[in-house]
């Protein structure tokens, strides 16, 4: 199942009271680390930072504020916090998390373009908040992210600054451009072209601590107050490492270079998100949790669904990544093969039209967890390789032949007890449900191969006679 909202809940978020100044503020935000603020109300104003759950929620202050108040120049000391602060909050209900998982908290902020959503309770008292940070930890996309790479997700608008320029201007540049950070470059020609080399890095959190620290802006060099050195990370690198990095360091940002050490870009945990794409994941998810309670409804309207994935799968990768690890979730034994060897899916036709293609060219490009239990074969010894892999002495290729060819005569998908032999040489039974798929051209590309764990209903296509006893 779907993590939900709940599990997404920081319980303690940090809180103000409104009677501080922002000053103080600064100096909390400064001393625990934290991005933000909730400001609050309560009967007894004495404490610096009140418990969640006993107090009314009346605005927000973020690290956002503090830089643009910097940039400025307002004079922040005796500046009370009510004045600063954002009041027009979008909260959410907690009787609303028990209709709600992560992904449905998740579309709150993309819709509404922030980064914190407070949890209030019926008297509108302050429960928690789900943040970017707390929904990444509660999702811990492991699969999905390693097999995608950083230069996917990282944005290519990286706003930048040589070491001599102000931290005013590094405020300033900040505010005008809605961003979270600074990257400070240095210029390097070794060949005739000229390249941008990151030496480190000005947040939000830097210019909280100047402000802590009640430093001069204009007087302070970049050089002398950025992150260095940057914790190293490459285009080629996958996800997972980026996730990694983050939480091991402690950062929100990861700067991107080359192997030579050029700015290529900047890769956030917000655009980590973005790139799984957990709306479109939770949808494909939620689809095939239903075709578990309703198995055989289920795989007669997917099966065009996953004809349809697998075909297209050059233009909607992301979405096949989604796909084959929700496929893990499926009970049945999923087995995909393609047809190798040949100059294009046309000629692929034209051979299967002529009968002179060969089970050599049929290669494996996807099984499932099911099929692994199943056979004994996993998707690494698999995978990219002929699907004679799988074939025993006992198989007749003439009749294996004269199934895929069958396939491609029909368009309705062909059910048949199938004889095969597991890893472990055992000869077993089971009933398959096998269909080619085709590309936009009509051409067939693969074939798609779904156990049936019930022996089918009468309704369904056979193939010749001839074709029935096959033993791949």
């Amino acid at each position: 199942m779907n993590p939900t909202a709940r599990e997404a809940i920081e319980r303690q978020p940090p809180t103000i009271e409104t009677s501080r100044s922002v000053a103080e503020a600064i100096a909390l935000m400064h001393d625990h680390k934290n991005s933000y603020l909730l400001v609050v109300r309560s009967a007894d104003p004495s404490p610096l930072a009140t418990e969640a759950g006993v107090v009314n929620l009346v605005g927000i202050v973020t690290e956002r504020d503090v830089v643009r108040l910097a940039a400025e120049g307002n004079c922040l000391q005796d500046q009370p916090i009510e004045q600063v602060m954002t009041r027009r909050l979008v909260t959410l209900q907690e009787s609303q998390l028990d209709f709600l998982d992560v992904f449905g908290a998740l579309n709150i902020l993309r819709e509404y373009h922030i980064r914190h959503l407070p949890i209030v309770d019926h008297r509108d008292q302050l429960v928690g908040i789900v943040t970017a940070s707390s929904i990444r930890r509660a999702l811990q996309p492991h699969d999905l992210l390693r097999v995608r790479q950083v230069r996917e997700a990282m944005s290519l608008n990286v706003i930048h600054a040589f070491p001599d320029a102000s931290a005013l201007k590094l405020a300033k540049l900040m505010v005008a451009n809605r961003v979270g950070c600074v990257v400070i470059c240095q210029e390097w020609q070794p060949s005739q072209s000229l390249m941008l080399v990151p030496i480190g890095i000005v947040t939000e959190r830097d210019v909280v601590e100047w402000q802590t620290r009640q430093l001069d802006l204009a007087a302070l060099r970049a050089v002398d107050v950025m992150r260095a050195p940057l914790v190293p990370i490459y285009g080629e690198d996958s996800l997972w490492l980026a996730h990694e990095l983050m939480h091991e360091h402690q950062v929100r940002r990861l700067v991107v270079t080359s192997e030579a050490g050029e700015l290529l870009g900047i890769l956030t945990q917000t655009s980590l998100l973005q790139v799984i794409d957990p709306l479109e994941m939770a949808q494909v998810i939620r689809q095939l949790q239903q075709m578990l309670g309703d198995r055989d409804r289920a795989l007669q309207q997917n099966q065009q669904e996953l004809a349809q994935v697998v075909t297209i799968q050059t233009q909607t990768h992301d979405r096949l990544q989604c796909l084959e690890a929700a496929l893990e979730w499926v009970q049945e034994a999923v087995l995909v093969v393609a047809i190798d060897g040949l100059e294009s899916p046309s000629a692929a036709a034209q051979a299967l039209e002529a009968k002179t293609i060969q089970v050599e060219q049929l290669c494996v490009v996807y099984v499932n967890r099911a099929f692994t239990r199943l056979t004994g074969y996993d998707l690494l010894a698999l995978v990219d390789r002929s699907l004679t892999v799988l074939r025993s002495p006992l198989t007749n290729t003439e009749t294996l032949g004269n199934v895929w060819r069958s396939l491609q005569a029909s368009a309705q998908p062909i059910a048949l007890k199938l004889p095969y032999h597991d890893r472990s040489g055992q000869k077993r039974t089971t009933w398959v449900q096998m269909q080619c798929l085709r590309n936009d051209r009509g051409h067939s590309t693969h074939c798609l191969i779904i156990q049936r764990l019930q022996e089918p209903a009468p309704r369904m296509v056979a193939p010749p006679a001839q074709a029935r006893q096959a033993v791949p």
